[in-house]
């Protein structure tokens, strides 16, 4: 265990390793099949690669985090990953952010929640659940259904397993401040024609306002650029208004 210390170099280990409240400025990795915890605003410089489990939380990874083993990979509490995430089973980014890529190798899930947020791409090979956070690349379950909640925005392509009955459910459809996908989706969704981003309310009643401008509302001003004249003209409202008047 490491905690409230800085190591210069790397931590290489042959069993569990727990970083709590340290800095480790280049990478973290163990040789067998134990866990790797990085916690309470640790930083590691370089990239973290462990044996089965890994959990960040509330602390920074500068590279890449991935295991050897169909194993859990949590990224939780506002930590930040800058490469990429790629975990043997389920894999979870909870109000925090990863600047690569997120992938598993086994049929198991990836969520996406609480305003989270990833600028590559996410593959699941099972389900694949994205809430209240947002993709910036494309989304893709190999295997399974994709789920979408809470107002997700995705702004690459969605696609769920290629066969006849994946489906990306938009469950927050019917609310003001749905999911929204603004690429492709592929192949199914529900409701229909979920896809796309959200189209901007409807005003319902629309007010206006009709006048007509006289020769004493307007002035002639002296040449202006080219030897043009200018024309100005000053409109005077009815009403008053609370915010900016209308042009």
């Amino acid at each position: 265990n490491i905690s409230g210390s800085v190591i210069g170099e790397y931590v290489n280990a042959g069993a569990t390793i727990t970083i709590d409240d340290s800095k480790v400025i280049g990478n973290v990795l163990n040789r067998s099949n134990n866990d790797i915890s990085i916690l309470n605003a640790s930083e590691v410089g370089g990239y973290v690669d462990g044996g089965t489990t890994i959990k960040i939380d509330a602390s920074e990874v500068s590279g890449n985090i991935s295991n050897r083993s169909n194993n859990d990979i949590s990224v939780l509490n506002d930590s930040e990953v800058g490469g990429y995430v790629y975990g043997g089973s389920t894999i979870t980014i909870d109000d925090s952010d990863v600047t690569g890529n997120v992938s598993n190798r086994s049929n198991n899930e990836v969520k996406i929640e609480n305003d989270s947020e990833v600028l590559g791409n996410v593959l699941s090979q099972g389900k694949l659940s994205v809430k209240n956070s947002e993709i910036n690349g494309n989304i893709q379950s190999t295997n399974h259904d994709i789920y979408l909640d809470e107002g997700a925005e995705i702004h690459g392509n969605a696609t769920a397993a290629n066969n006849n009955w994946a489906t990306i459910y938009f469950n927050d459809y019917d609310d003001d401040d749905r999911s929204a996908v603004h690429g492709t989706c592929l192949y199914r969704t529900d409701p229909e024609d979920a896809c796309g981003p959200k189209e901007p309310p409807i005003n319902q009643n629309p007010q206006f306002e009709f006048g007509t401008l006289t020769d004493s509302d307007c002035t002639i001003s002296s040449p202006g650029p080219d030897k043009k004249q200018v024309v100005t003209c000053t409109l005077k409202f009815s009403n008053t208004y609370d915010t900016a008047k209308p042009k």
